[in-house]
C-alpha cells in the first residue's frame, strides 16, 4: 500500500508543443525511461470522483482519495487542488484472463489509451500525458510524492520550483481533478473546460 500526495490537471485537447517542449528541454529533473503508451481499463463509477479501479497490465489497482488538502495558489502560473491519496496494487497472474472476461461480459469498464512521460526532481515524480478516450484528446500534467518521503509543506514547494518555467496557459483550479473524475464524468465543469458530466467515457 502507497500512501501519496498528490496535484493533478487536465485539459481538453493535444498536447501542446511549447508544453511538450518544456518538458522535453528545460523541465528540471531526470527523464524516468522511455514515454510509455498503454491503455488502462477504468471500472465506470458515475459520479464518484474519490475511488479509482483500474486494470493495468495486467495487474488490478485500487485507488482511494483519503483527503482533500486544499487548493494552492502558484499565481500567474497555475492554481490547483492538493489531495492525499492511497493505492493498493493486486499482482496476480490469473487475474488479466478473468477480468479480460469481466470486460467483455459487464461491459462497465473504460479504456483510457495514454502516452505518458516522467521526470523525477527532489523525490517528486512530474507526469505529462496524452489522454484519448471517447474520441476525445485531454492532457494531463500531475505531480507526485510518496507522504513518507516529502512533506506537504515540502511537496508544494517543489512543484512550485518545477512549475515555475511552465510556459503553457494558466492552469486552474476547475481543472484540478484525477482520472477518477475524469472517467466518472465529474472532470472539466469548471471555466475554462467543456465539461464531462453527464459523459460516459469509450466503454469497452
Amino acid at each position: 500500500m502507497l500512501t501519496t500526495w498528490e496535484m493533478r490537471w487536465f485539459k481538453q485537447g493535444k498536447l501542446p508543443n511549447q508544453v511538450k517542449d518544456w518538458f522535453e528541454e528545460k523541465c528540471p529533473g531526470d527523464r524516468l525511461g522511455s514515454p510509455e503508451e498503454r491503455t488502462d481499463l477504468y471500472l465506470s463509477a458515475p459520479g464518484c470522483d474519490n475511488l479509482g479501479i483500474k486494470l493495468r497490465q495486467g495487474n488490478l489497482e485500487v485507488k482511494w482519495r483519503k483527503a482533500e488538502l486544499g487548493e494552492k495558489d502558484f499565481g500567474e502560473i497555475a492554481q490547483g487542488k492538493a489531495e492525499e491519496w492511497v493505492k493498493l496494487t493486486c499482482v496476480d497472474d490469473s487475474l488479466e484472463s478473468l477480468l479480460t472476461a469481466a470486460v467483455k461480459e459487464k461491459k462497465t469498464w473504460i479504456a483510457v489509451e495514454k502516452q505518458r512521460s516522467q521526470r523525477r526532481y527532489q523525490n517528486c515524480n512530474l507526469e505529462i500525458t496524452q489522454v484519448h478516450l471517447q474520441k476525445e484528446f485531454w492532457w494531463t500534467i500531475a505531480f507526485e510524492t510518496l507522504t513518507e518521503i516529502l512533506s506537504l509543506d515540502d511537496f508544494t514547494t517543489t512543484v512550485c520550483d518545477l512549475l515555475s518555467s511552465y510556459p503553457g496557459e494558466k492552469l486552474l483550479a476547475a481543472d484540478s481533478f484525477g482520472y477518477a473524475a475524469l472517467t466518472g464524468g465529474l472532470g472539466g465543469g469548471g471555466q475554462g473546460g467543456q465539461g464531462r458530466q453527464g459523459r460516459q467515457g469509450r466503454i469497452v
